[in-house]
């Protein structure tokens, strides 16, 4: 052999091109889940339904199974909005709110003690004119912060009031 030194160079590309194939094969094959529940299928109401039936937190709001746009989260009904994403015809869950029109003090707790079951303590906690109801609401905002996913929950000012929760994945690769 002449050239020893062009062998083992040409052997090393190919199994570094083998390697990073491999690599990008896996990244498209990431399974994203929320508190154990894989937010992955071939539908939104799917990944939906998983959440409902596998968590305690989840519910389903009166009869609604499929087309679902209101659930019950903590024992308070709330609307539904989903981000998703669509990657080799799966429909990945990217961010979940939710919104009520309920805004007491039970409410409020209700959600940021099931919350708080999944992620432990909030890393904020912020509570406009203490911790009271102001004729008849609550105002207060909760936020934690995870490696994988951010919750926060607050109160919405306005004339209307109510809550709101955002669940949202730090993950880039999912982009």
């Amino acid at each position: 052999m002449r050239h020893p030194n062009l062998v083992i160079l040409l052997l090393s590309a190919l199994c570094f091109a083998a390697c990073s194939g491999n690599v990008d094969k896996n990244k498209n094959q990431v399974s994203l889940s929320f508190w154990g529940i894989t937010v992955q299928g071939e539908s939104q109401d799917e990944v939906i339904r998983n959440l409902i039936e596998q968590t305690d937190e989840f519910d389903y709001y009166d009869d609604d199974r499929t087309e679902i746009w209101r659930l019950m989260f903590c024992g308070v009904p709330c609307g539904l909005n989903l981000d998703s994403l669509q990657t080799n015809g799966v429909t990945n869950i990217t961010n979940i709110t939710l919104i009520t029109s309920h805004q007491s003090k039970a409410d409020f707790e209700a959600i940021k003690s099931g919350i708080s079951k999944r992620l432990g303590n909030p890393d904020i906690e912020d509570y406009e004119g203490g911790t009271d109801e102001i004729e008849g609401r609550f105002y207060g905002r909760c936020a934690w912060y995870r490696d994988e996913r951010n919750a926060t929950l607050r109160s919405i000012n306005g004339d209307k009031g109510g809550l709101v929760v955002f669940f949202e994945y730090n993950n880039d690769h999912i982009r």
